[in-house]
């Protein structure tokens, strides 16, 4: 698979993966939920799959581990940015 197909695959899975979770934000919200609510129920379902992707891309538990201690500083910046 060239690098094109591939950037084309995970702009389409990352829409895929938004838009469940925006469908759920808006009808939380909606109906009267709190925002800790909605937080809570929204990294309930980004966390499993952002660590999903991210075991895959490392190849594994270990891998993924060293890669964390590695860029740990880039990890802290990111961390929040995504919640």
């Amino acid at each position: 698979m060239n690098s094109r197909s591939k950037g084309l695959l995970i702009i389409l899975a990352g829409v895929i993966c938004v838009s469940p979770d925006a469908v759920l934000v808006r009808y939380l919200s909606e109906n009267g939920a709190r925002p800790w609510t909605i937080i809570f129920w929204k990294l309930l379902l980004s966390i499993p799959i952002t660590a999903g992707y991210a075991l895959y891309e490392a190849g594994g538990f270990r891998q993924l581990y060293q890669s964390v201690v590695v860029g740990r500083f880039y990890y802290a910046a990111a961390i929040p940015v995504q919640a």
